[in-house]
């Protein structure tokens, strides 16, 4: 037999192998090349011998049965099967008929018994019979291949989780590293000029006191002076003496230790590792000489710990038997693919979710009067190789475990999930702008420099409307089954799901960002302006947040308690304000990783604060802890 793909080349190579999924006969060398490819590396690939023989075995039910071959009898073997009982409805030899059937009256020859529609009858039946079977295996097959597809993927998926996993643990550490280096280095200058300068005077007072020996020694042996003279002078000089306080705690033992007074240690368990930054208070006498002499017996340790748990996985992944209905996947396995959108045979059950959750978190100091801060519980980057991403904004979906993504530098809209795992996406005309989440898998996005909003099925990856305005839409919301646009001079559109324009609102316009509470009250701010305009769109009514230290807000949302969250891109900050006459402070900055905030969305249900963050290149996740 020849080798296939040789004999397809116009060349003449032995087969030794055969692939079973393929059919293909294969010599040594396209063997190699088979399992080589990423499409038929998994492939079952057998000597050819193998083959043969599993070939032989699946058709010895058939032996005999070829276009002139008799039948024989199953029992006597050398004999053919010429006779039918009707009676027992049986086929027979001659010697079946003396011995199992000579007492029947209806046992004839078979020649005689079949006529040709009965034998048409029979032989479309078989010939359906088998069809439907090819048919069947045909579909098992494509199931099987199927399998290997999403097993590949799953694992690749999940070899993704686990550097995303390390990523983020490293980002974590090296923002601790960071804020506990330059605690170190501001102490170290702090203390290195009180010892220059304790130094100096040292100095000074040393050199006074050789010039101070040099007069003593030289007015008792070298001076011309009358003994009286010398008495008197000696004398005076003793008085001025003993008016300094030069002694031996002059010579103080100095803790210097207090510079690192913060650091970082770990411990081992059996869950992950747990990282502890360390407070070490040195308390000093009231004495002032004494500002950097520890006292032992008073001075105290306090802890804040940074976990990064690794949580037990207990994976019993399966294969589905092939024909045994709907499979089911995991919920971040559901990027949209042609190939790929039909089957999906895999079946995975576990007790533990697949992607494990990494959860980082640190002491954030914001003052006595904060009732909460935040700590990072995870991070990741929007397709880490690509630095020239840029992101416009990022919401979170009803099952507030999915994120909405809108790029400008690739116009599309992407859906990744808070473990940083990428489900799917549509590419679009234009950069998008704005993303109102609207129910279930929708979102509504503005596209710059385009009068228009573009409705996306998520869940499909589909775009299933297309809203036009007369002027380009800079803000987005959706309230009461409304979509809301803000177009520019024509203030808010209030567009229904046909797309009919319903109502507008021409007295709140020109604001770049928007966010609609969960009362019904839509918060607007633009580029430059310490106030946040809040309007009630439930009675209309209209108020003012002036938040003193914002500069360039690019991103506004609130809790459940109705805290307004400002994010700045300049100033790396975010701000929270309790209530309109309430000061606003700042609840996250630079020493929590914050780097040019673009977007933030609030997760009422979790509490948690999505931020994209590094000049719309990443997402950060921050959760709310209450203070006590």
């Amino acid at each position: 037999m020849e080798c296939q793909p040789c004999r397809k080349q116009d060349r003449n190579s032995p087969a030794e192998y055969r692939c079973t999924e393929c059919e293909e006969a294969l010599c040594y060398s396209c063997k190699s090349q088979h399992k080589s490819f990423k499409v038929s590396r998994n492939h079952n690939v057998i000597e050819l011998q193998q083959a043969s023989a599993l070939l032989l075995d699946s058709q010895k039910e058939y032996v005999g049965v070829g276009h002139d071959a008799w039948i024989m009898c199953d029992e006597h073997r050398e004999r053919s099967v010429e006779y039918f009982c009707i009676k027992h409805e049986m086929p027979c030899c001659i010697l079946c008929k003396r011995q199992y059937h000579r007492h029947c009256c209806d046992v004839e020859k078979v020649d005689d018994v079949v006529d040709d529609s009965k034998l048409e009858t029979i032989t479309m039946n078989l010939l359906t019979a088998v069809e439907e079977r090819k048919t069947c295996l045909n579909q098992v097959v494509d199931k099987e291949r199927s399998n290997l597809r999403d097993l590949e993927m799953i694992k690749n998926n999940f070899i993704a989780d686990l550097k995303n996993a390390r990523l983020a643990i490293d980002r974590h550490l090296d923002v601790l590293q960071n804020n506990v280096e330059q605690e170190m280095i501001k102490k170290y200058e702090t203390l290195m000029r009180e010892i220059n300068k304790r130094l100096t005077n040292f100095t000074q007072r040393k050199t006074n006191m050789t010039y101070r020996y040099k007069v003593i020694k030289e007015t008792s042996l070298e001076s011309a002076l009358s003994l009286g003279q010398k008495y008197l002078k000696i004398m005076r000089l003793k008085h001025k003496e003993d008016g300094y306080s030069e002694s031996h705690n002059t010579n103080l033992k100095y803790n210097l230790q207090s510079i690192t007074n913060s650091r970082l240690s770990y411990v081992k368990t059996n869950d992950g590792i747990n990282i502890r930054r360390i407070y070490q208070t040195l308390y000093a006498p009231t004495n002032g000489m004494d500002i950097f002499r520890g006292d032992t017996d008073k001075d105290g340790v306090e802890s804040g710990s940074s976990t990064v748990e690794l949580e037990p996985q207990a994976f019993n992944w399966k294969l589905s038997r092939p024909g045994t209905g709907v499979s089911t996947l995991p919920t971040w396995y559901t990027t949209k693919h042609s190939e790929s959108s039909n089957t999906s045979p895999l079946e995975i059950s576990s007790s533990s979710t697949v992607t494990q959750s990494t959860h980082l978190s640190y002491t954030f100091d914001s003052g006595n009067s904060s009732p909460f801060s935040f700590y990072i519980k995870n991070s990741f980057f929007i397709e880490k190789k690509n630095k020239n991403i840029e992101i416009s904004d990022a919401k979170l979906m009803p099952n507030k475990y999915d994120i909405a993504i809108a790029e400008t530098s690739n116009p599309r809209c992407m859906i990744y999930t808070k473990d940083g795992f990428k489900k799917g996406q549509l590419q679009l005309s234009s950069a998008p702008g704005n993303i109102s989440v609207i129910e279930g898998h929708r979102i509504a996005v503005t596209l710059n420099n385009e009068r228009q909003v573009n409705v996306i099925n998520t869940d499909t990856w589909q775009l299933i409307k297309i809203f036009q305005f007369r002027e380009e839409c800079h803000g987005l919301v959706y309230f009461e089954k409304y979509l809301i646009a803000n177009c520019g001079n024509e203030g808010l559109m209030y567009i229904d799901a046909s797309g009919k324009l319903v109502k507008s609102n021409s007295d709140i316009k020109g604001e770049l960002y928007l966010h609609l509470d969960n009362r019904g009250k839509l918060y607007a701010a633009k580029i430059n302006v310490k106030r946040i305009h809040v309007y009630d769109l439930t009675n209309n009514k209209h108020y003012k947040y002036h938040v003193q230290g914002i500069s360039d807000p690019s991103g506004l949302s609130t809790d459940r308690d109705n805290n307004l969250f400002v994010a700045c891109n300049e100033n790396d900050t975010i701000f929270v304000k309790h209530s309109p006459h309430a000061s606003a402070r700042s609840v996250l900055g630079r020493t929590d990783g914050i780097d040019g905030p673009w977007s933030i969305d609030y997760d009422e249900q979790n509490d948690e604060l999505l931020v994209v963050n590094n000049n719309a290149r990443s997402i950060f996740i921050f959760k709310k802890r209450f203070n006590n």
